[in-house]
């Protein structure tokens, strides 16, 4: 299964499409989780597959 990450951002131009390399829905979550650490301004990563959402993640903004 393929999984994907949209990363939202305070910037809508910025706005990123992941694909990632997790083998199931909670190391996908993870690697999602770690993408959106990778980007200051990121807001929120979607992960999903090709036909259905999995999370939606919520960047930690206290930490900023």
């Amino acid at each position: 299964m393929t999984f994907f990450c949209l990363i939202e951002s305070e910037n809508p131009s910025a706005t990123r499409m992941e694909m990632l390399d997790a083998e199931c829905p909670l190391a996908a979550q993870d690697e999602a989780a770690r993408l959106m650490g990778r980007h200051p301004d990121a807001v929120s990563a979607v992960v999903f597959t090709t036909e259905t959402m999995i999370a939606t993640l919520y960047a930690d903004r206290a930490a900023a």
